[in-house]
């Protein structure tokens, strides 16, 4: 009985918030906060390749909140605008659509040549896709 109960203490002790082993497996949380960390973007043109999913529509929902021009840029002209109208909800900002597809060279020379038409600078590409 004392082995099974040794056993089940030192299980329990691994698990404890102060122990080795959960700051090792489990780091603190966080304490970087968008809201507050990043600073203000305004004037910024910002190009988020992927931006209509995941981490890239996260990017660009931040970065629309702090007032930067923002380009999503996809595949699928449905997508991207469905991303767009989702952001300009939760942000009170449009980012604008740029379609690409970046497997496909004469895709990209469009996009970039269309780019180059609306814009004189880029300040961040963030390269998601």
């Amino acid at each position: 009985m004392g082995f099974l109960y040794d056993g089940w203490a030192r299980l329990c002790a691994l698990g404890s918030p102060h122990s080795a082993a959960t700051t090792t497996f489990w780091p603190p949380a966080s304490k970087y906060d968008p809201a507050t960390d990043v600073p203000d973007q305004a004037g910024k043109v910002v190009l988020i390749t992927g931006g209509a999913t995941g981490i890239g529509f996260q990017a660009a929902r931040q970065l629309l909140r702090k007032k930067a021009k923002v380009y999503v840029a996809g595949r699928s002209a449905a997508k991207v605008e469905a991303a767009i109208e989702a952001l300009e909800e939760e942000t009170g900002r449009r980012a604008l659509p740029l379609l690409v597809d970046l497997g496909d060279l004469p895709s990209v020379v469009r996009a970039a040549e269309e780019f180059l038409k609306k814009e004189e600078r880029l300040d961040v590409l963030y390269c998601n896709a």
